[in-house]
């Protein structure tokens, strides 16, 4: 009988030790979630009753998407799994592909539901007209944000990957989360220019639109505290935030995306200006592609008329972000 327990998968220190390995983020994960939610409800409390009620309503159609993708991708992650343990990455690609696929198009039909019909749909679960009316705003608004994000990163990421630029991408699982390797993030925000804009434009006296005789990069500290000041090479090797090596590999690598996303993006009419990118360390050292590339973290311009399809649109208050997104989505997508 000792025998028997000894030879128990349970006693067994290895196991018990990956276990926790993968158990300890994920709850770790599913605590952030509901701290953040539980922010959400302190600082909407002070709106009154009416609007954590709709706030809390306005969020029911994602949570029925939630379980969606969650159903989706645990069905998918058994045949990863399978596919893992044969080494086939060719049918790994495939069932990551058809996954993200079919929650896009669950996405799609909420989203287009929430903004067609968005009282319609909260009256489901209250008949409380002050509670309708509130939620209502809150619905169509957050509905924007379902499918152009979760595209936008995942889709570059997953291009990138296939360009030889290591990600730390692995599937996604719904349409506002995704699966990532664990890294721990080289405090380097990496910023690519090809074109003069925002600080630099400011920084150097150079006029907003020049396009510069080569690509620069530029690293800044990060630290919110600081202002995440620039830094040049030889600092950030002093105070120790990555190696030589490492600084190479991150180069060669923001380098590579650019090349990528330029001719990319030039293809359906967009001028990639500049980027910010962020690098993190596997655990075996390895430097990978971390955080998210979206419109949030470049500046993308029209290629005839070079109107804004970023952030710089709400950074100015020039009006349009929204539509600008949506706009980039279709061009990336054809939707």
């Amino acid at each position: 009988m000792k025998q028997r327990l000894d030879k128990h998968f349970l006693l067994n220190r290895a196991f018990g030790g990956t276990l926790l390995a993968i158990a300890v983020p994920i709850a770790l994960q599913n605590m952030i979630s509901f701290g953040v939610a539980v922010m959400d409800s302190v600082m909407l409390g002070s709106f009154g009753d009416v609007a954590i009620a709709a706030a809390n309503l306005g969020g029911q159609p994602f949570s029925i998407l939630m379980s969606f993708g969650f159903g989706l991708s645990s069905g998918g992650s058994v045949l990863i799994a399978q596919y893992w343990g044969k080494g086939d990455i060719g049918r790994i690609r495939k069932v990551m592909r058809i996954s993200m696929q079919l929650v896009f198009l669950a996405s799609l039909g909420i989203t287009v539901v929430c903004l067609l019909m968005p009282e319609g749909i909260l009256r489901i679960f209250t008949k409380d007209e002050a509670i309708v009316q509130a939620g209502a705003g809150y619905l169509a608004l957050v509905a924007f944000s379902y499918i152009p994000y979760s595209l936008s990163n995942n889709y570059m990421m997953s291009l990138l990957e296939k360009e030889g630029v290591p990600t730390h991408f692995v599937e996604e699982l719904s349409d506002r989360e995704t699966l990532v390797k664990k890294v721990t993030i080289v405090p380097l925000e990496v910023i690519v220019r090809n074109i003069a804009a925002g600080s630099f434009s400011k920084r150097y006296g150079v006029e907003e639109g020049t396009e510069l005789s080569i690509p620069t990069i530029e690293f800044s500290l990060k630290n919110d505290d600081l202002g995440d000041p620039l830094i040049n090479d030889y600092h950030a090797l002093a105070i120790n935030l990555c190696t030589k090596e490492e600084l190479e590999t991150i180069k060669k690598y923001a380098f590579a995306v650019n090349d990528f996303m330029k001719a990319y993006l030039l293809k359906a009419g967009v001028i990639l200006v500049d980027f910010k990118l962020e690098f993190g360390k596997l655990s075996d050292g390895t430097i990978v592609l971390a955080d998210e590339i979206s419109p949030d973290t470049c500046r993308f311009w029209d290629v005839k008329t070079h109107a804004h399809l970023d952030k710089d649109l709400f950074r100015r208050d020039l009006g349009g972000a929204e539509e600008a997104y949506q706009e980039m989505m279709k061009r990336l997508f054809g939707e």
